[in-house]
């Protein structure tokens, strides 16, 4: 009776459990990459409540067209009002973008510059 032993180590399987592992691993983050991050959450940001806006105000002027249109009788004036309050809205939403930019900007500002210190020197 003999024993044998057999071992198989595959080179696919390790780097398969390496790359398992590392997504629970902490990572850590270097200033560029958060300073990456930072960036890029201030143009997310702005966007989102950009988005928020004109597609709220979209929706008004088509429940302000819908009222003017099919309940006319009835709902004319009121229609007529959500419908400019509804375009209005949205073609404020660009502004309410950049300004929404700036204001994300300048609330970042300091950490952004510092860590620009940190990586330039």
């Amino acid at each position: 009776m003999q024993h044998e032993y057999e071992y198989t180590y595959s080179a696919r399987h390790h780097e398969e459990a390496k790359a398992i592992r590392d997504k629970y691993l902490p990572r850590e983050q270097d200033a560029l990459e958060r300073m990456k991050q930072l960036d890029r959450n201030v143009s997310r940001r702005a966007l989102g409540r950009s988005l928020a806006l004109g597609i709220s105000m979209a929706l008004l002027f088509g429940s302000g067209l819908s009222c003017c249109l099919v309940w006319t009788d009835r709902l004319l004036v009121p229609g007529i009002v959500f419908g400019l309050v509804g375009l209005l809205g949205s073609l404020l939403a660009f502004p309410f973008y950049r300004r929404q930019l700036e204001r994300e900007r300048a609330r970042t500002a300091p950490e952004i510059l510092r860590l620009s210190k940190e990586i330039l020197g």
